[in-house]
């Protein structure tokens, strides 16, 4: 009997602050909300570079000009953002910043002309200007608190250092 006991494991108890402590480095790396931002990033530079070349296969005129100049700014922006955080590069944070308020004034602006747009033709105006100012300032919160995990993350700013 006494070999049995022997042969066991023994198993020390560890406290609970011991066993949930995160270790010292456990917020550096491209991992969680970080990761998914920069895959977000990669995912809109694909679709502007896709958006650009499928507006040659159109004829040209004012607004495809103005898409082109759009999805050129926009991929370089997204690009740019996901590179330097891959790179761990401090700037990588403002250009994803700079990334979202840039898409953020630019939709808003879009939801403005497709309201005014919309407006005249609808007769029900007061819809309209209900649903088109509901998704704005939806997508407005939402790049704020996008804006605000850049800002305020603990994993970014140990992350993000050269």
């Amino acid at each position: 009997m006494q070999n049995q006991d022997q042969q066991q494991p023994s198993y020390s108890q560890q406290s609970g602050d011991q066993q949930f402590k995160p270790s010292e480095g456990s917020y550096v790396g491209i991992k969680d909300w970080l990761r998914t931002f920069v895959i977000l990033f990669a995912l809109q530079a694909a679709s502007d570079i896709y958006s650009l070349f499928s507006s040659f296969a159109n004829p040209i005129g004012v607004w495809e000009v103005i898409g082109i100049i759009w999805h050129i700014i926009s991929g370089v922006m997204a690009t740019s953002a996901a590179v330097l955080i891959l790179m761990r590069k401090k700037i990588g944070k403002q250009m994803a910043i700079a990334n979202i308020v840039v898409g953020t004034v630019a939709y808003v602006v879009y939801m403005i002309v497709v309201g005014i747009a919309t407006n005249s033709e609808v007769k029900d105006a007061g819809f309209v200007v209900t649903w088109f100012g509901g998704i704005t300032l939806l997508a407005v919160l939402t790049d704020i608190a996008c804006i605000l995990y850049f800002l305020k993350s603990r994993r970014v700013k140990e992350t993000l250092i050269n």
